[in-house]
């Protein structure tokens, strides 16, 4: 039986693995955004609403330990699922 269709945000600085995940999520059947640092990250969970994020933790600016802080003070009980 097939999964439901989910937002996934993508959090990397780097530009192949970001196009790489985006696309394995697509043959899997997901919506997905790619983001390379974490103030546009913060921007995307805000605005997308995604159920999932895989976020890197070395991103510029931002670490990726300080987003997921971030988004789980901001989105108590309903942030996505950080992985």
């Amino acid at each position: 039986m097939p999964l439901a269709s989910l937002r996934v945000a993508l959090v990397d600085d780097n530009a192949d693995i970001l196009e790489s995940m985006s696309m394995v999520m697509q043959l899997l059947g997901h919506e997905s955004a790619m983001c390379s640092d974490g103030p546009s990250a913060l921007d995307c969970i805000a605005n997308w609403h995604p159920h999932v994020a895989f976020v890197d933790l070395g991103l510029p600016g931002m670490s990726g330990l300080d987003v997921a802080r971030t988004v789980r003070e901001r989105y108590n009980g309903t942030a996505p699922v950080l992985i």
